[in-house]
């Protein structure tokens, strides 16, 4: 990306013109101070409209949080749906949701990740042993959500028991998620 100081210095070489025909601005190697300034004031207003909209974007993702809301893409298990208030929520979607639970059921229960993968579809294919470890990993499933901000308790419905989730993390911790590829079909 190319900064301002970048700008001016190809407009004072003459290497470049800048047509702003919307405000009636051609800027050029004998601009006027004027004209520079009236420039230099749109940008600084341009910068500033950029992080005020910045600014309220965090403040809503923020709000979103602190009410255990989820924002993004919807888990696997889950998908977007309207409430009674016409709000936008996360529901399980069943059929994917019941083969969430199955991963978590198979592994606590002495399954390794290639069993699992083998065994569990999703959307009538086989799920890769990748997408079985981010399952296994996902505390979204027990009612926590994780975000670049850590994690906080989201307001949706649970898929598994923490019992279950932590039975799963410690076999985990304990096969070291030794791994072999899996093909999706």
């Amino acid at each position: 990306m190319v900064g301002l100081p970048a700008i001016e210095k190809l407009l004072r070489e003459g290497k470049i013109e800048l047509h702003f025909p919307s405000d009636n601005l051609i800027l050029h190697k004998n601009s006027p101070a004027t004209d520079l300034f009236h420039f230099n004031i749109a940008v600084s207003l341009a910068q500033y409209y950029s992080n005020s909209i910045s600014d309220n974007v965090k403040r809503a993702f923020e709000h979103k949080r602190k009410n255990g809301e989820w924002y993004g893409k919807a888990p696997i298990g889950y998908k977007y749906a309207m409430d009674g208030k016409k709000n936008k929520t996360l529901i399980p979607e069943p059929k994917t949701a019941n083969a969430v639970r199955k991963v978590f059921y198979y592994y606590s229960n002495g399954k390794n990740i290639m069993s699992v993968c083998k065994t569990v579809r999703l959307k009538n294919k086989k799920v890769s042993s990748d997408t079985i470890s981010k399952i296994l990993k996902n505390p979204f499933y027990i009612g926590t959500a994780v975000s670049k901000h850590g994690l906080y308790p989201h307001k949706y419905q649970r898929i598994i028991s923490k019992e279950m989730f932590d039975k799963c993390q410690t076999e985990r911790k304990d096969t070291h998620l030794a791994q072999l590829p899996c093909k999706v079909e």
